[in-house]
């Protein structure tokens, strides 16, 4: 049965954009006669200047947003279609990290096969004309010669070593790397997809430190109606972030106060048993990404205990970046 038959979701609507609002250096906007001093002026300008600039700030955030939104949409279209039962996710202590742990923090230096350890080393490999006469023959000892292991290229890969595990960003890219293929191995093949982009959308989210912007846009909102009345019928309102003009639907779908997504406001008009299957998805997700940190907490612990120190310790990086919660979020931001 088409997924239709089981769930109507229209298409995103468009996104509310900017209204025409005149510039406050044409002549249609107030000038210095409209306010009480010269200080109050030049002060509102500066600052409905700075209120524009967040203006364009969010609706970009906004913008992408959309992109994004639309995606995981289509993914989970399909999901609420369905019974989404609670099951068992493997246990995270079944994981054996210590592998990549030592592999991003204490790299192995092994003998390379010489035609390898030629690349290390900027050297040529060289066997003679007649070693090398009749390569194809698989009883040359030529190709015995190029393919035995040397340890000519251990000093120069030692310090190749070094550098890496003193660069913490090419540890970071590599702890990110590890840690998709470890939480590969506890989420069901039918979340995988879904959930890699509720992360990136998360993390968009929190990189673009949309609660941060939206509050300081309200505050600033209210500084220039409360104190710059001249200036209140060039203001825009917040129609921009919503879907409708009555401001019952939020385009960014999270939880305002804590940045936290909802999946519940990736759509309207969902029945309660499609409600019911977007808070057990959502619990899922949510118990992933518990998992995650937990992963990434024993592995930083574990690194810590090697003797990595903290400003080195990728893990311990990864782990702060991911876990480093939205600051100064009020209640009244609607």
């Amino acid at each position: 049965m088409p997924i239709t038959d089981y769930i109507d979701v229209p298409e995103l609507p468009a996104v509310p954009g900017l209204p025409d609002v005149p510039d406050i250096d044409s002549l249609a906007g107030p000038g210095v006669t409209d306010f009480e001093s010269f200080s109050l002026f030049t002060a509102c300008v500066e600052k409905q200047a700075l209120f524009t600039a967040k203006s364009l700030k969010l609706q970009s955030i906004v913008l992408t947003s959309m992109l994004l939104i639309s995606k995981i949409r289509s993914v989970m279209e399909p999901m609420l279609g369905i019974e989404q039962d609670e099951f068992t996710i493997p246990n995270i202590g079944d994981i054996n990290i210590d592998m990549g742990i030592n592999r991003i923090t204490a790299p192995k230096i092994d003998p390379l096969p010489k035609c390898l350890s030629d690349t290390i080393t900027n050297t040529v490999s060289t066997t003679g004309a007649n070693g090398m006469k009749d390569i194809l023959d698989p009883f040359n000892s030529a190709i015995d010669e190029v393919n035995s292991l040397t340890s000519s290229a251990t000093p120069a890969l030692q310090g190749i070593a070094n550098s890496f595990t003193n660069n913490i960003n090419m540890g970071i890219n590599e702890v990110n790397k590890f840690m998709k293929k470890t939480m590969n191995n506890i989420v069901s093949k039918g979340d995988k997809e879904l959930f890699e982009m509720l992360d990136n959308f998360q993390k968009f989210i929190k990189d673009t430190h949309f609660v941060d912007n939206y509050r300081e846009w309200k505050d600033i909102y209210r500084c220039l109606k409360n104190n710059c009345k001249p200036l209140e019928d060039y203001l825009y309102d917040d129609g921009f972030l919503y879907y409708d003009d009555k401001k019952k639907r939020f385009i960014i779908p999270i939880d305002i106060n804590s940045g936290r997504i909802r999946l519940r406001k990736f759509f309207e008009h969902l029945t309660r048993d499609q409600q019911r299957q977007c808070d057990v998805i959502e619990r899922r997700y949510f118990k992933y990404v518990s998992d995650k940190h937990e992963v990434l907490a024993k592995a930083a612990q574990e690194a810590k205990k090697k003797g990595i120190e903290d400003n080195k310790n990728p893990f311990k990086e990864v782990l702060n970046t991911e876990t480093n919660k939205v600051t100064d979020t009020f209640n009244n931001l609607f």
